[in-house]
Formats: structure tokens, C-alpha cells, sequence
């Protein structure tokens, strides 16, 4: 049988956006954690969840910050106006 390790997605980047907080965009947040990121979460939506103490929850509106990577959930359309801002 053999054994998988996990590698970090974004090794150059250690602060990263995640825009939509579906359960693709908090799943994201937490594989992130696991990987020692700093993430800023944002989604469009004014919402409250709990993803850890290395997440800074923005909600409200999309919003990437000093952020040096980006990791856009499916579910969110760039095309729509609300994510355009």
C-alpha cells in the first residue's frame, strides 16, 4: 500500500485571498491552514463562520487585501457585478 503526503498548493505565497465561502471556499481555508497561511476570506454575502485563528473573515463584499495569491471558489462568477468590485 502506499503512502500520499500533501504538498503546499502556493509554497511562494504565505498570505493568501480566498473569495466565496461556499464549501469549496471554506475547505480551501482550511487545507491553507494546514499549510501554515495566513488567509484572507471574503465572500459577497454577509456571513459568519468559524475557519480558525489564521483566517481574517471579510464579508460583505470580495476582497483580496495584501494578499499575494488568490483562490476563487467555483461557485463564484467574475462575470456577475457583485464580484467585480
Amino acid at each position: 500500500m502506499s503512502q500520499y503526503s500533501m504538498r503546499d498548493p502556493l509554497p511562494e505565497h504565505q498570505r493568501v485571498a480566498v473569495l466565496g465561502l461556499g464549501a469549496s471556499g471554506r475547505a480551501a481555508c482550511k487545507l491553507l491552514g494546514l499549510f501554515g497561511k495566513s488567509v484572507i476570506a471574503s465572500d459577497s454575502r454577509a456571513i459568519d463562520v468559524e475557519l480558525g485563528a489564521h483566517v481574517e473573515l471579510r464579508a460583505g463584499g470580495n476582497d483580496i487585501g495584501d494578499a499575494t495569491a488568490v483562490v476563487v471558489s467555483p461557485g463564484l462568477n467574475p462575470e456577475w457585478p457583485e464580484n467585480r468590485d
